[in-house]
């Protein structure tokens, strides 16, 4: 990582796991990325996130709502445990989050310059 970031001012993290603990998975990536980025000299990051980390108007995730599927939880969680490692680095970093709402049988639409 150290080697690749080189030179750069800035690096852009965007992984996800293929199998296994997500968990696991998103806690070893963002460790590694975190200290090849401190070894190389980059100290910015700019993280691709998950949108059910992020708080409702009442201050809660949806990944801690009730109601939330099981199923997504663990990818979910395991984002946050990237989150938490890079909160814990020396890293200046910020975490942008694609929309969680999309609705596959609305009308398409097209931004116009």
């Amino acid at each position: 990582m150290a080697r690749a970031a080189f030179g750069q001012d800035v690096a852009i993290g965007a992984v996800a796991p293929a199998d296994g603990d997500p968990a696991g998975f998103y806690r070893a990536a963002a460790s590694s990325l975190a200290a090849g980025l401190v070894e190389a000299g980059v100290d910015r990051l700019v993280w691709v996130s998950i949108a059910s980390l992020l708080p409702n108007a009442a201050g809660v995730a949806p990944v801690d709502a009730e109601g939330f599927p099981a199923e997504y939880r663990p990818f979910s969680l395991g984002h946050r445990a990237a989150l938490e490692v890079f909160t814990g680095s020396d890293l200046i970093w910020t975490a942008v989050s694609p929309a969680g709402d999309f609705d596959p049988t609305g009308r398409l639409t097209a931004a116009t310059p």
